[in-house]
């Protein structure tokens, strides 16, 4: 059961309204000895603003957890899947060699060990420090602008021939930038990266250290990201560039 600080209290107010009537919210509410009246919870179908109202309450009191396990014990078919805020940490794992000669094979070159960068500030004296990732990438020899890779039509291509070639692999392929840190600056390559995940938004978590996004908060977007998805389908294809 996940622990209050990792409960999504908007995705739990939604799931309320979905899933119960006043009537059972009410006798989950009796079991905590929560007074369902004191957050006005009337009538047969649970509102939006009753469910807020009702979490709010709980989550001033560190009681969310409880909910949820009362919710449990009295509805056998009620899930809290889905309602964790996801992690932003990505931990490196080795991309298993077999797809990595399997894509060697197919691009006829080898490919490299992918790293990210640090974002530059006083503290590693403004020069970006490398973190290995645990995946690979495959350069794109391709005149493209770092913002559009995704739409280039080479790019696009090799992408959709490496997640051919790794559909059945516990593996996810996205589009890039292969970095390199020089005397003169950062240098830019386009690249298909393949991490060890079946998590597309994994992409997200191995991306946040570059230090071209460090104005976006990776837990905030991935959670929007999530609710696109869940909506209207989503296809992470390069994550870098939006």
């Amino acid at each position: 059961m996940p622990q209050d600080e990792s409960i999504n209290l908007i995705r739990l107010c939604r799931k309320l309204t979905a899933t119960f009537t006043v009537k059972q919210l009410l006798e989950v509410c009796s079991e905590l000895g929560v007074d369902g009246e004191l957050v006005r919870l009337k009538g047969r179908t649970v509102k939006i603003e009753d469910a807020v109202a009702l979490v709010a309450m709980l989550d001033s009191q560190g009681r969310v957890g409880d909910f949820l396990n009362a919710c449990h014990r009295q509805y056998n078919n009620f899930s809290s899947e889905g309602l964790e805020i996801p992690k932003a940490e990505w931990l490196p794992k080795p991309l298993p060699d077999h797809i990595v000669h399997m894509l060697d094979s197919a691009f006829d070159f080898s490919g490299k060990p992918y790293i990210t960068y640090t974002i530059p500030d006083f503290s590693n004296q403004w020069m970006p420090q490398a973190v290995s990732t645990g995946c690979y990438d495959w350069r794109i020899n391709v005149d493209a602008l770092e913002e559009i890779l995704s739409s280039t039509p080479a790019i696009k291509d090799a992408l959709m021939k490496v997640r051919a070639l790794i559909a059945h692999e516990r593996a996810f392929a996205y589009v890039a930038s292969e970095r390199q840190w020089t005397d003169s600056g950062m240098n830019f390559f386009p690249c298909v990266v393949v991490a060890p995940t079946t998590d597309q938004f994994d992409s997200i978590r191995i991306e946040q250290t570059s230090d071209c996004k460090g104005d976006i908060e990776p837990v905030g977007l991935i959670e929007e990201l999530k609710s696109i998805d869940e909506q209207y389908g989503l296809g992470s294809s390069c994550p870098r560039n939006g």
